[in-house]
Formats: C-alpha cells, sequence, structure tokens
C-alpha cells in the first residue's frame, strides 16, 4: 500500500484520510533523526506514472492500491543511505470515493464555503506538501495542456498568498512537455504567472522538451528526465541545508502532519511551521519589545554581528530546561 492521503466525500463536504505511509517509510530508516530526505513532487496521469517506472525500476510504484491524491514512495537503494529519497506521486484524474465509515485517520475539512474536489485537492496540495518539496515535476500534457496547468498554478499563488508562512528555500518547478502538439510547447508560462511564482512559490522554473521522442523505448524516452533527476536532487538538498531548512525525517514527518492537521481545522487561515514547531514552546508575547530595546540600547556598542551572538546564545539557553545551568 503506497497511497498516503486520500479525499472521501461526506454529506458535509471532504474528508482528508491518512493512510500512514509516512510514518511506515520512517520506520523503514534506521536513523530517522539524522536522515534527511531529497523530496520531489511528481503530478500527472499514465506518462509520469510511466515515467516513474523508467526512472526507477527498481522500485515498485506501479504497486495497486486504492486511489487517492498522494501516493508516496521511498526510492530503493536510498533508505540506508543519509539523504533517502522520497517521492510524492500525484494523480490528476481521480474519482473521489464516499466515506462509508470513518477511519481514525479521517479528518474533516472545515470549509467556510462548498469546494470542489479540484479545488480542495490544490489547497492541500499548495499549502500543506509543495513548501515541503525540493523539486515539482508537472507532467503538462497528462494535465490537460499549458492553460490547465496555468489554472492550477494560479490556483497555488491564490491559497499559499492567504495560507502560507513560506519557508527561505523553495521548491525548482520542472514542466515536463511529452507530445507534439503545438498547444502543448510553450517556451514560457505567462509572464505575470512566471513573475509571481518566482516571487512567492518557486526559486526556479525549468521547461524540459521530451516531444518526439514517442517512438522510443519508456526508459530511453525518460532518459533526459533521470538524467535532470538526481542532479535536481542535489541542487534541493544543497539549498534547503544552506537555508538550514534541509529537515530529519523524524522533524519532515512531524511538520507535514502539522501542516495537513491545520488545513483540516484552520483552512482559512496561515499556517506558520516556525508557530508549529514551537507548540510547546510558544514564542513569549513580550519578546519582540525585549529584542528591539537590547537592539537599540547595544547598537553604539556592539556591532551588529556581536548583537546577533548574544541574541542566539540566548535563545539557546533559554531552550534548556529549568535549573540546567546551574548544575
Amino acid at each position: 500500500m503506497s497511497t498516503w492521503l486520500e479525499l472521501r466525500s461526506n454529506s458535509d463536504g471532504w474528508t482528508l484520510v491518512d493512510h500512514g505511509r509516512l510514518r511506515e517509510l520512517r520506520e523503514l530508516l534506521d536513523d530517522p533523526l539524522n536522515q534527511r530526505p531529497a523530496t520531489s513532487l511528481f503530478l500527472g496521469g499514465a506518462t509520469k506514472s510511466t515515467a516513474l517506472k523508467s526512472i526507477f525500476p527498481h522500485s515498485n510504484t506501479q504497486r495497486r492500491c486504492s486511489p487517492g491524491i498522494l501516493k508516496l514512495h521511498m526510492i530503493a537503494h536510498s533508505s540506508d543511505t543519509p539523504r533517502p529519497i522520497l517521492v510524492f506521486e500525484g494523480n490528476h484524474h481521480v474519482s473521489p470515493r464516499s466515506l462509508k465509515t470513518s477511519p481514525a485517520s479521517a479528518r474533516h475539512i472545515r470549509c467556510v464555503e462548498n469546494q470542489s474536489y479540484d479545488a480542495t485537492r490544490n489547497k492541500i496540495l499548495s499549502c500543506a506538501i509543495c513548501p515541503f518539496v525540493h523539486t515539482i515535476y508537472m507532467f503538462v500534457d497528462d494535465l490537460g495542456g499549458i492553460d490547465e496547468v496555468q489554472k492550477i498554478l494560479w490556483s497555488w499563488l491564490t491559497d499559499i498568498a492567504h495560507r502560507y508562512e513560506p519557508f527561505a528555500a523553495r521548491p525548482v518547478l520542472v514542466l515536463v512537455m511529452t507530445k507534439n502538439e503545438r498547444a502543448a510547447k510553450p517556451t514560457v508560462l505567462d509572464y505575470q504567472l512566471q513573475s509571481s511564482l518566482l516571487e512567492k512559490m518557486i526559486s526556479g522554473l525549468v521547461t524540459l522538451d521530451l516531444t518526439g521522442r514517442q517512438s522510443l523505448s519508456p526508459c530511453a524516452r525518460f532518459q533526459p528526465l533521470q538524467s535532470i533527476f538526481f542532479d535536481d536532487a542535489q541542487a534541493g538538498l544543497d539549498l534547503h541545508d544552506a537555508e538550514k531548512e534541509l529537515f530529519s525525517m523524524i522533524h519532515l514527518e512531524s511538520l507535514l502532519k502539522k501542516a495537513l492537521l491545520h488545513i483540516t481545522q484552520q483552512p482559512d487561515t496561515i499556517f506558520s511551521p516556525v508557530h508549529a514547531a514551537r507548540e510547546e514552546n510558544p514564542v513569549p508575547a513580550g519578546a519582540m519589545r525585549h529584542l528591539r530595546q537590547f537592539i537599540s540600547s547595544t547598537k553604539t556598542a556592539l556591532s551588529q554581528e556581536t548583537q546577533a551572538h548574544f541574541i542566539a546564545n540566548a535563545l539557546l539557553m533559554d531552550a534548556y530546561p529549568p535549573n540546567m545551568h546551574c548544575s
């Protein structure tokens, strides 16, 4: 069973079901506290599935399982490395099932207005999944062509503008073109969309043109994608590591669960990963005032670098348990 997340309909709207796949993969790791995964999101349909099978022939990406908005795979032979490779796989054309029974992992999504399956799925992807992946691969022709892709991306931008506090490191978006149809071969997205994406959601945009390769074997057809995948994975690791946002599997699982819980309980409010990480240790109400007072009173005597060292040391000391400093 590789299905991770599923949307099911009920009389009140939508319910998100977590099948526990993330926990299963974490339990396969020898040292999940120190192993820091490279994460990628593949969105599409049949062509995307064929590509995954060709790129990862030794991983069981084609196993039969219940329909859902996301499957989750760990690439074979990466589980015993310091950087396991996780692939989030989204199928665009999936018919939701009705919720006949309520499993323990099912959470009703509180919505202030009736939303379609597509709108709810896009909200989950943009606000709870995309922020935690390093690279996004969108198979343009599977998704209905470039016009449909642009509609999806605009909906993502609308969602994150009001519901997400972004990380410093953002994913790279790769548009995979596979057909010769003229309408499916844009050079770039609309300028306004591309500018908005680069400003708010992604760190880079790449178009991978695989048109004219349909007559080749699947392995040969998707060889260019296989070639860039591992380079993209390493680049994503380096970028997130530089920004101190390369999470261990333990932390990734915890933050993803909190993001999904937030979107079911408060879908129209901003999810803050910082606040989520400090749920049991919230920032004191007067912290900002004290910081400003310290910076103001020491700016003539201390350099900004020295001020930063003092603040960092104070935060570190404050994080230790009470009475630890005197022992």
